[in-house]
């Protein structure tokens, strides 16, 4: 059993500035998954990444959110966190979700705030992951719990509190 990514980066700039991110991805999804606790040893768990462009996030944004402007990362989980807690048993292969990035708005905004850009993707890519696994920013406490998974995810990865940068 295993936990699987399947990548696609369809915006070759990705590789450029950020060259590690297959061995950073991989990482974030054996770190957050363990943690979580889903169960690799008897089942196969997978999710999708793609690293893409404004346009191409800007269209999924429209289509699945109505909002008609690129984002840096969009998440579209097949569980709900509920629905993820009943996986534990031996089973078929379980696709969890994807997760999408626009290039030009991650570089945009690790310019804008000042920080190095492979840093800011791999808060974003963890950020991803954890409203995959059923995390979301919606009201006050779920919003502080997400921050804080996000916040000890990126010390293992060698970041800096993502909310403490000005920006």
């Amino acid at each position: 059993m295993a936990l699987l990514t399947a990548l696609e980066v369809t915006d070759s700039r990705w590789r450029t500035r950020w060259p590690a991110h297959k061995k950073c991805i991989e990482s974030i999804s054996k770190d957050v998954f363990q943690e979580h606790g889903l169960p690799t040893q008897t089942r196969e768990f997978e999710i999708s990444v793609l690293l893409t462009d404004d346009q191409q996030l800007h269209d999924l944004n429209l289509t699945h959110r109505g909002k008609d402007k690129p984002t840096n990362v969009l998440s579209f989980p097949a569980y709900s966190a509920a629905e993820l807690d009943n996986l534990s048993a031996p089973g078929p292969p379980v696709i969890l979700g994807d997760i999408a990035m626009a290039f030009e708005t991650v570089a945009r905004e690790s310019a804008a705030r000042g920080i190095d850009f492979s840093s800011h993707a791999t808060h974003l890519m963890i950020h991803g992951y954890l409203h995959v696994l059923g995390f979301d920013h919606e009201t006050g406490d779920a919003a502080a719990a997400m921050e804080a998974k996000e916040i000890a995810f990126c010390a293992r990865f060698g970041i800096a509190n993502p909310y403490a940068i000005e920006g």
